[in-house]
């Protein structure tokens, strides 16, 4: 085996498929930051990397060269937990950029649709022990 060889298969080296998947990842972050910025749920880059942490000069190089090995899982994060964007979609590029609304529960009958708030627990008079 030679030197090369050797070092792929101990390191691991980077397939262009694997290269895509992360490419499309990266894409698909930086399309849902436009979008969000577009209508107004974020107001720009620079909130959006103060809020979460992200070192600034990062973001930028990975928003200008889309193949830079910079973005962090961690990015990723608050658009799914905050801002609704849709896990699967930002993943694997299937489903919408959004999740989908949850469907409303259905009343069923019997139920109450606001329940009693809980009974006040009855005072049955307070045991002064100084007293005695």
């Amino acid at each position: 085996m030679r030197n090369c060889e050797l070092f792929i298969k101990l390191f691991g080296m980077r397939t262009e498929a694997s290269r895509a998947i992360d490419n499309g990842i990266k894409e698909r972050f930086f399309e849902a930051i436009r979008m969000l910025m577009e209508s107004k749920a974020l107001r720009g880059r620079q909130t959006y990397c103060r809020l979460y942490d992200i070192n600034k000069r990062h973001f930028y190089a990975q928003e200008k060269d889309i193949t830079m090995a910079v973005l962090k899982p961690y990015w990723l994060v608050p658009l799914v937990l905050h801002y609704n964007i849709n896990a699967e979609w930002l993943l694997t590029g299937k489903g919408g950029m959004f999740k989908p609304d949850p469907k409303p529960r259905k009343e069923r009958a019997g139920r109450y649709k606001n329940p009693p708030a809980p009974a006040e627990p009855q005072s049955q008079g307070v045991l002064n022990l100084e007293e005695q």
